[in-house]
């Protein structure tokens, strides 16, 4: 009996071994459910949309896709769950420019620019600066002359390194505002500090503000947005009030992304997957609503994009003395 174990031994771990490989070479992906794993707080815009995403994207991959969040430390914490992950499409990522551009230009990044692969654009957004519908300021211009005259004005961000701090800090250094920046997890809980008193102004999403300023809680003073491209082309923005001259930071956008080492075919499949999804008229609509815009690219383009816009930003932000 003994013999016949030892033989059968051999003969097992080549069926586990090929029944791996197959697996791995992606034959059979998805051949469980996939987590995808967003770096905004539960409840936040960027979650909402991840979950849209994740029961769109299940009808075309066949799979249950399970919405997760990861927030904090400027999304970093939830893209360096996706860099160290196994790279085998199972495990992905719904992550924003921050972690992928932003924190190399800025030497915060704890992981190479190979350790995530992303699989697309799907989402172009605004980033805006609101505040209290009670607050003395009624246009961006008030507050500019309040904040020049008072050092120390507090402001609300997403976390250090993130998109929503580098603009935010790019007006402040641009327009010599001297705010302070405090960080939070996301949205929800950037907007209850705001309308508590805690801080005095917010920087986040358009369409968290513009839930709050439809409720008339908030008012939104500015556009992170280039002209004729925001939801609201009456907000002023940076060359509006700064002159020509001063360019605006490029509009952000969401990402599905894996970890680096994922195989070409998983790869092809969930660019499939996010093209058709991006084209679905459910989800566009939940989009509309969420006042976002489906701008799909697929690996090749958003990788050009990529790097276009690193060269964008790194005199804007060296202009900004956020980087040398």
């Amino acid at each position: 009996m003994k013999r016949l174990v030892f033989v059968m031994l051999p003969v097992v771990s080549l069926l586990l071994l090929s029944s791996f490989n197959t697996a791995w070479s992606g034959e059979k992906y998805p051949s469980q459910p996939v987590e995808l794993i967003s770096a905004a707080p539960a409840g936040s815009y960027a979650d909402l949309i991840n979950r849209s995403l994740a029961k769109t994207l299940e009808k075309y991959l066949n799979v249950l896709i399970i919405p997760g969040n990861k927030p904090g430390g400027g999304d970093m914490v939830a893209a360096a769950a996706i860099a160290n992950a196994t790279p085998n499409g199972h495990t992905l990522g719904f992550l924003a420019d921050g972690p992928l551009i932003y924190s190399h230009l800025l030497g915060r990044a704890t992981f190479s620019k190979e350790d995530i692969r992303v699989i697309g654009q799907l989402i172009c957004t605004t980033l805006v600066m609101y505040v209290r519908a009670d607050s003395p300021w009624k246009t961006f211009q008030e507050f500019m002359d309040y904040a020049h005259k008072n050092p120390g004005v507090t402001y609300g961000h997403v976390g250090v390194g993130s998109a929503t701090w580098a603009r935010a800090e790019y007006l402040n250094r641009v327009g010599s505002l001297r705010m302070r920046g405090i960080p939070f997890a996301g949205d929800t809980e950037v907007i209850p500090a705001l309308l508590g008193k805690h801080i005095d102004v917010g920087f986040g999403s358009y369409q968290g503000a513009r839930q709050q300023a439809d409720a008339g809680k908030t008012r939104i003073l500015f556009s992170f947005t280039p002209p004729g491209l925001g939801p609201d082309p009456s907000l002023p923005t940076i060359p509006s009030v700064f002159g020509k001259d001063v360019a605006d930071i490029p509009p952000p956008s969401i990402h599905l992304t894996a970890p680096g080492k994922t195989p070409e075919n998983v790869v092809k499949v969930l660019e499939e997957g996010l093209e058709k999804t991006s084209r679905d008229p459910e989800f566009v609509n939940d989009l509309k609503k969420l006042y976002a815009n489906v701008c799909f690219l697929d690996s090749k383009a958003t990788k050009v994009k990529h790097e276009e816009k690193a060269l964008q930003l790194k005199p804007l932000l060296q202009r900004a003395g956020l980087i040398k």
